[in-house]
């Protein structure tokens, strides 16, 4: 079983929380733009600059 088959399993048992909260969706939700960054460099094989 994976890992997050066995957080999963342990919060339904126990109640506890599982998965991302608010604070985590928002440090994603910042990260998008250099991500897609990296993948539009990655394709073209040129730096891409941030701006």
């Amino acid at each position: 079983m994976s890992p997050r088959c066995t957080d999963l399993a342990r919060a339904i048992r126990t109640g506890d929380d599982f998965g991302p909260d608010f604070t985590t969706a928002v440090r994603v939700h910042r990260l998008h733009p250099l991500l897609d960054a990296v993948k539009s460099s990655a394709r073209s094989g040129s730096r891409v600059w941030l701006g």
